[in-house]
């Protein structure tokens, strides 16, 4: 089925304003707030009531109401009224996974996230669909990335809320258009569930610092300003940052596909270190911005015969429960991020979005805090927790 809304690029030609949210959209919100108050078999005031006190035309109550009763949560009987049907209780909930993300060599955290997304559903009342998106042009149109029956479910009004995985801005944006609240991670979407990279890159150059390190080395998949966070940071704590030939794997290499796969750009690192290490010339402390990355520089010292070493504090981003680091993992310091918890996040903001509820996230825990000042919607931001080795 063809898309017949605006088609939206990523290049931004024909994108509708996403702040001009129908006056329909924004009423069906309110009274999905309100169906969901009154409960299943309740019956909702009388639309000339609704008009009045949401001061809205009739049309508009008349186009918001047919949209809550595509998706079954209402009943509208002739001589009688409006009533809310047992459906409210049964959300339809679309993840959206970017298929992209796994074939680039990148961490298998992402089968794990959306395991763990699945997981956190368990129990709900809510139906729900997980979806993959093919890898995209990512100037492509959304219907030629978004799969055909997630778009007719939305242009029917059937998708109560979204969980999307890696999505870019323009798919965002019409799944906004179309009045489809979303939780992200690693993409765009109205409300983000975030690692706090920066913060935890920094808690790495601490964690050599305090194991007494001079010579230091970031590198693998970090950002130009995480970079930047620790190269200051070090710098001013009596720290060398000290020089070397392999490049960091920033995002825009993963999207372009100009980059080997990082476990590879780890091992190639890997190589320069054993020779680093054999002339004499080696760092003291090592943070890996990336636990793939991490794997291939540590197989390529273990096949020189240079691991394990004593001379050298390694310290890594890592996810809770991934098995990337293998044997290696007891003898290295390990900035964890718990995935589980942030699938456990997303599940339950996606089913609060989806019944119109104001206050979307659940309360934060030890380590994590809601941003009121990234944007008109709080983002939710996650921190990582050292673990030191064990070894």
């Amino acid at each position: 089925m063809k898309n017949n809304s605006p088609k939206l690029s990523s290049g931004g030609t024909g994108l509708p304003r996403v702040k001009k949210r129908t006056r329909a959209i924004e009423t069906a919100e309110q009274l999905e707030q309100m169906v969901q108050r009154i409960g299943p078999g309740g019956r909702l005031p009388s639309i000339r009531k609704l008009c009045a006190d949401m001061g809205v035309s009739l049309a508009t109550m008349t186009t918001a109401m047919d949209r809550l009763e595509a998706r079954g949560h209402i009943e509208r009987r002739h001589g009688s009224g409006v009533y809310v049907t047992d459906q409210v209780d049964r959300s339809t909930i679309c993840v959206l996974m970017n298929t992209s993300l796994v074939f680039t060599g990148a961490s298998p955290v992402w089968g794990q996230l959306l395991g763990e997304v699945s997981r956190a559903f368990v129990g709900s009342k809510a139906s729900v669909s997980i979806q993959m998106a093919m890898p995209p042009d990512w100037a492509s149109d959304v219907d030629d990335f978004i799969p055909a029956s997630v778009i007719k479910m939305v242009q029917e009004e059937r998708v109560s809320s979204l969980v999307l995985i890696g999505m870019p801005d323009h798919v965002a944006r019409w799944f906004d258009y179309h009045g489809v609240p979303s939780v992200c991670f690693a993409g765009a979407g109205r409300f983000a569930v975030l690692m706090d990279q920066q913060q935890t890159t920094l808690e790495g150059g601490k964690v050599l610092h305090d194991c007494g390190c001079k010579r230091v080395v970031l590198v693998g998949n970090h950002t130009e300003v995480e970079f930047r966070t620790f190269d200051i940071y070090a710098r001013s704590m009596g720290m060398e940052v000290m020089p070397i030939r392999s490049k960091p794997v920033y995002p825009q290499r993963m999207e372009k596909a100009q980059f080997l796969s990082i476990a590879e750009d780890g091992f190639e690192f890997g190589q320069q270190l054993a020779e680093m290490i054999q002339s004499g010339n080696r760092p003291d402390g090592i943070y890996f911005g990336d636990d793939v990355f991490a794997q291939g520089a540590l197989m390529a010292l273990t096949r020189a015969g240079l691991w394990p070493t004593k001379d050298i504090v390694f310290v890594t981003h890592a996810n809770k429960g991934s098995a990337v680091l293998g044997a290696w993992a007891d003898a290295m310091h390990t900035l964890q991020f718990d995935i589980a918890r942030i699938g456990q996040v997303m599940a339950e903001t996606s089913l609060n979005l989806a019944v119109g509820k104001k206050e979307v996230w659940p309360e934060p825990q030890q380590g994590e805090w809601l941003d009121h000042h990234t944007g008109a919607t709080p983002d939710f931001y996650m921190q990582a927790t050292h673990v030191p080795p064990s070894m």
